[in-house]
């Protein structure tokens, strides 16, 4: 029996996370700075793909209970994108004219 190579990807807006945030997913992204996530940014669109699982690392706040959240409903990465749209559960931290 092969393994299931397939993970769950959740899209989530982002007004979920706080521009400081975003800046962190993008350092990880870029390999700058300390880094403990794995994260791709898709330079174009202002896009961000994010592992959902880590223990034992100070991430902010906000992106916690974005992994978490994720991670409740089955799923391993969180796609942030400005094309998402809010969800009603995760607390909005950014209005629409920030996250275009």
């Amino acid at each position: 029996m092969s393994p299931n190579l397939t993970e769950q990807i959740m899209h989530l807006s982002l007004c979920h996370i706080h521009k400081e945030s975003e800046k962190l997913i993008l350092q990880n992204a870029n390999r700058t700075g300390v880094y403990y996530m794995i994260a791709f940014h898709l330079k174009k669109y202002r896009e961000y793909i994010v592992r959902t699982y880590y223990e034992d690392v100070d991430t902010p706040d906000d992106i916690q209970t974005c992994l978490e959240y994720a991670k409740d409903k089955g799923c391993e990465w969180v796609y942030f994108s400005k094309y998402a749209e809010p969800i009603q559960d995760l607390p909005r931290l950014k209005t629409e004219d920030e996250i275009q």
